[in-house]
């Protein structure tokens, strides 16, 4: 998960660009847990910043139902997750410092697990990937 953590995209990449929220005087918080993908340089100055959104919490996954996935990666299984995505481009118009950031165009892509969420997690215990 990248909540709060050094991969979080909201408290670092996303800060970098557009700086602290001017209102909240904070980074962007999500509110949700994610894991973060593989990013992707695609041009001189832009990425592809993937993403894995829950849809509803860790707390309320059946532990028994982790382990079974577990033992099925584990033993060569390669289950199947199931996601909604969505494609969010966008770059600032202006910076505030002289200096151009290293990228200005953020490709967002957003995948909203559907079903899967016991697979995704036994999976990122074990550090495994799934489909």
């Amino acid at each position: 998960m990248s909540l709060g953590k050094d991969q979080d995209y909201f408290a670092n990449e996303e800060v970098k660009l557009w700086g602290i929220d001017g209102f909240w005087g904070m980074p962007h918080h999500q509110k949700v847990n994610y894991y973060r993908g593989t990013d992707q340089k695609i041009k001189q100055d832009e990425k592809v910043f993937k993403f894995l959104v829950l849809i509803f919490p860790q707390t309320w996954l059946e532990p028994e139902r982790v382990s079974f996935y577990k033992e099925q990666i584990e033993s060569g299984k390669t289950p199947t997750a199931i996601s909604l995505s969505v494609l969010d481009i966008k770059a600032p118009a202006v910076w505030t410092d002289d200096i151009k950031p290293e990228f200005i165009g953020h490709w967002c892509l957003a995948h909203y697990i559907l079903d899967g969420h016991h697979k995704m997690f036994a999976a990122s215990e074990i550090g495994k990937p799934i489909n």
